[in-house]
């Protein structure tokens, strides 16, 4: 097999990457072209590995956020259940 070459492929086709990110990694390998296949492989990797980063970074703000809104809400529901408790002993007077 000496001398065999084979295109290195994206496992993902560029066209399902979120975010309209398809063509900026479109772009990023047009430019890599001209690069050794162990410098492409690197880069697009190093790319890969920060676009996760972001995506992670996002996704740990939403969650954050949600469990903000949920303890809210629980606060909130335990301010309506004491509320509840009440009611009998208000009826009452």
């Amino acid at each position: 097999m000496a001398g065999f070459r084979t295109a290195w492929v994206l496992p993902v086709s560029p066209t399902y990457l979120p975010n309209g990110q398809g063509a900026s990694m479109s772009r990023m390998i047009c430019r890599l072209s001209g690069w050794s296949s162990t410098t492409r492989m690197r880069l697009l990797l190093e790319y890969l590995v920060q676009q996760r980063s972001e995506r992670i970074d996002e996704l740990t703000g939403k969650l954050e956020q949600s469990r903000d809104q949920i303890r809210r809400l629980d606060e909130e529901c335990e301010h309506l259940a004491d509320m509840v408790r009440l009611m009998p002993q208000l009826a009452g007077l």
